[in-house]
């Protein structure tokens, strides 16, 4: 009998492993592919039309922008620059290797977001200098990058309510059944 328990225990170990596995490589994919699609509407409204499609959405225009700050507009040296996305990244990843397991599908995906925003940007003011810009939203110049951070911290929020509540229904219920 002990041995069956162990067996099965050791089973779902092993499968839990693979869809932990499965799941980080699922979300990896997605974020190379947000990266990618960054990269190319990036080159796409610098060096071709893509950005003239912009012009008949109300609110936006096509507007490219060479961005030589750092996150909204804030001017920052170089240097400073870099230890500030070290730090970030470095303190994401950290967090997400610790709680990666409890997360949801939906925090997983905004964190997927956030980094691909982020690694996209930083990869591009690492290599050029700068980040390229091309919709003009409002008084803000922006990027697909930049779009999937701003999502994945809207969906992160969100998603967090809805765990709190979910914890929430939890203990009551068990406090309801003592």
């Amino acid at each position: 009998m002990e041995a069956e328990k162990t067996n099965v225990i050791t089973s779902n170990h092993k499968k839990n492993e693979r869809m932990t596995w499965s799941s980080f490589v699922f979300w990896s994919l997605v974020g190379f592919v947000l990266i990618g699609l960054d990269q190319i509407t990036k080159y796409l409204a610098f060096h071709g039309s893509f950005g003239n499609f912009l012009g008949p959405i109300p609110g936006m225009r096509k507007l490219l922008y060479l961005n030589n700050d750092f996150a909204f507009s804030l001017p920052l040296p170089l240097p400073l620059m870099f230890a500030f996305y070290a730090l970030i990244l470095f303190l994401i990843i950290r967090y997400l290797a610790k709680n990666w397991l409890k997360l949801g599908d939906w925090s997983r995906f905004a964190w997927t977001l956030i980094l691909a925003g982020a690694i996209s940007n930083i990869v591009e003011r690492v290599v050029l200098g700068y980040v390229r810009d091309f919709v003009y939203i409002l008084s803000g110049i922006f990027n697909l990058a930049d779009g999937c951070i701003v999502a994945g911290v809207i969906i992160l929020l969100i998603a967090s309510f809805g765990e709190r509540n979910k914890e929430r229904k939890f203990f009551n219920d068990k406090n309801e059944q003592n």
